[in-house]
């Protein structure tokens, strides 16, 4: 299995989140909601929603790409991010809905009374967060509490890892934004387990 944190290492982590500070918080909820970096930085407030079971999610639709451009003058290349419509999965599952806990619904929360008139769920300075920075800030926190220093895409691993004893593969690839061919698939419900052991996994701490 790829290299991820072990669940006592993860303990450490949970008991160490700043969830004031953005970056701790965008780490914290991208362990227990499973979303790449990309679809995690351009999740909106509004991407909140209900399923049709009425249960919340968070709907994946768009990721942060970075692109870059020319300069006419001077033929140097310059890169600049923006927020594209589509999933990096390009999979049937690509555009999915993630099951939200109490936790997450917390975190999210806490992100809108810190930026009550912002546009994204984890922003700073009205903007999404920067993926390089994002990450960087992930292996410090990594170093200061002494747990493998990993970049924030182990964070998926550690979710999958999490869930492992899910019987239906076929269920945790939607979650995930899996699957073999590119055809655009809205997920029209989860399977009740399924939902139910991603939301236990999110209020891990909590209980």
């Amino acid at each position: 299995m790829p290299v991820t944190w072990s669940r006592e290492e993860y303990k450490k982590m949970l008991a160490n989140f700043n969830d004031e500070d953005v970056y701790d918080r965008a780490f914290h909820f991208q362990t227990i909601v499973g979303s790449r970096t990309s679809e995690l930085i351009s999740s909106k407030f509004e991407d909140v929603i209900k399923d049709q079971k009425d249960r919340p999610v968070l709907h994946i639709h768009t990721h942060y790409q970075r692109r870059l451009i020319q300069d006419p003058e001077t033929g140097k290349y310059h890169q600049y991010y923006e927020v594209v419509e589509g999933t990096k999965g390009r999979r049937r599952y690509g555009i999915h809905d993630v099951p939200l806990s109490d936790r997450a619904l917390a975190l999210i929360q806490i992100s809108r009374e810190q930026n009550p008139d912002g546009v994204f769920i984890f922003e700073k300075d009205g903007k999404p967060l920067s993926p390089r920075t994002y990450n960087d800030h992930v292996k410090a926190f990594c170093r200061s509490i002494g747990v493998k220093e990993l970049s924030n895409y182990a964070s998926r691993r550690l979710f999958v890892s999490e869930l492992e004893t899910s019987k239906n593969h076929q269920e945790l690839m939607k979650v995930m934004g899996w699957s073999t061919d590119n055809t655009r698939h809205y997920a029209t419900s989860l399977d009740d387990d399924l939902y139910d052991a991603v939301t236990r996994l999110g209020n891990t701490e909590t209980q």
